[in-house]
């Protein structure tokens, strides 16, 4: 989530937002699901947290351009960008999450109980709703099968709405019918919750093997060979950090971007970028030659404006990996060989780098590698090294180019 506030916003806004969510609550709780209840009661605590913490960030930034605001936690807990859809209409993408759009999404849902139209059609999504569920639910005691006191009461629930829907155009009584739609969607909630799993019939089980199940596996795995192999690579993976490392990360996190310097002394912060960028050559195609351009709008001044390239490896969807020459950059003296850079504009840094961990350092106790990885480092003919680029600051613009070409296949599709 990014993060965004009106300008109106501040503590006197938020203050009266929280107080408007609260009289919701109070006001209309009978008529409002438990879920909708928990999720304005969700971001409402969030906002009294804001008010009351007095200055404290959200969340911690490690970049200098992202500087808090002021009353940052307050603009925060109002209103926000977000991906993430809770309260938006259908279709959108970005969309905003906080106390305040909330409030708006939760007042013109339950606005509609205000209209007799309104109401009857939220009456009747409920009666569809219950009755397909109910429909496609069996109660009982085995696997999948739902809690019989919590299929009964939306049953009952079910049969109190139709009831009070009946009746409601002589009564008019909107508030009686709205009360009935909510304890239908929650009896409706509370069924869905009831759904049993493996592991409440066989406390022993995990989440997808019986006990059972599991004393067979424990057994595999100590007398197949390939399980035996994998067994040992997860348990190795699983140990690579201690407790203390782990308390070492939490603790680093929360400080300033010299943090990442001590991080990357203590551990390897570098993953594979294995299949990110897929092309198709061109019909009839037979050579191309290979550019890696860091544009000028990526530079240090305005933010992150540099970058390291290792192990280059461009793979056919024809199966096998395209010739390109020293691609681990481990070959030559004072530039790689096949390779050289561009001062493309102003003054860019293009050097090759050979500090640890910068140039396929990994971690301290490194895996064999695994067959099933289709960019797997190959073995190094010289001391490891990586290319570095760097931006100082709009003016400039580097690269580093491939010198020739090599051999694709016109019409096929690259990784």
């Amino acid at each position: 989530m990014g993060n965004m506030s009106k300008k109106k916003g501040g503590r006197e806004h938020l203050t009266s937002l929280v107080r408007r969510a609260e009289t919701m609550l109070d006001q209309r709780r009978d008529r409002i699901t438990d879920g909708s209840a928990h999720a304005l009661q969700d971001v409402l605590e969030q906002a009294k947290r804001a008010l009351k913490d007095n200055g404290e960030i959200p969340f911690v930034r490690n970049r200098e351009f992202l500087i808090p605001r002021t009353e940052e936690a307050v603009h925060f807990a109002t209103r926000r960008y977000t991906m993430v859809p809770p309260f938006t209409k259908q279709g959108a993408v970005y969309t905003m999450y906080g106390l305040e759009p909330a409030l708006e999404w939760f007042e013109n849902r339950y606005g509609l109980e205000e209209t007799n139209e309104g109401v009857t059609k939220k009456a009747a999504l409920a009666l569809e709703k219950a009755q397909s569920l109910l429909s496609h639910t069996q109660a009982g005691e085995g696997i999948g099968k739902y809690d019989t006191l919590a299929r009964t009461a939306l049953c009952q629930a079910q049969q109190e709405l139709e009831a009070d829907l009946a009746s409601f155009r002589q009564s008019l009584d909107r508030t009686k019918l709205a009360r009935s739609v909510a304890a239908v969607f929650n009896r409706k909630r509370e069924l869905l919750h009831s759904r049993r799993l493996l592991m409440d019939i066989d406390p022993g089980a995990s989440l997808y093997f019986s006990e059972t199940e599991l004393v067979e596996l424990r057994q595999a795995v100590r007398t197949e060979p390939l399980l035996c192999q994998r067994y040992e690579q997860i348990e190795r993976l699983s140990g690579v950090h201690s407790l203390e490392n782990l308390e070492l990360v939490s603790k680093l996190m929360l400080q300033d971007e010299e943090a990442y310097e001590e991080l990357n002394r203590h551990f390897y912060l570098w993953s594979s970028t294995d299949k990110i960028v897929n092309f198709r050559a061109p019909h009839g195609a037979e050579t191309a030659t290979l550019s890696f351009i860091l544009p000028a709008e990526e530079n240090e001044a305005e933010g992150l404006g540099h970058v390291w390239i290792d192990d280059l490896d461009i793979l056919s969807a024809s199966g096998g990996s395209l010739q390109i020459l020293n691609g681990g950059f481990e070959e030559g003296e004072l530039l790689p060989l096949s390779w050289k850079p561009e001062m493309r504009r102003g003054r860019p840094i293009l050097s090759m780098e050979e500090t640890y961990p910068f140039c396929g350092g990994g971690d301290r106790t490194p895996e064999p590698v695994n067959p099933s990885s289709q960019a797997a480092r190959r073995p190094s003919e010289g001391a490891p090294r990586s290319l570095y680029m760097c931006n100082p600051g709009p003016g400039d613009e580097g690269a580093w180019n491939y010198e020739g070409e090599f051999a694709i296949e016109g019409g096929t599709i690259t990784l």
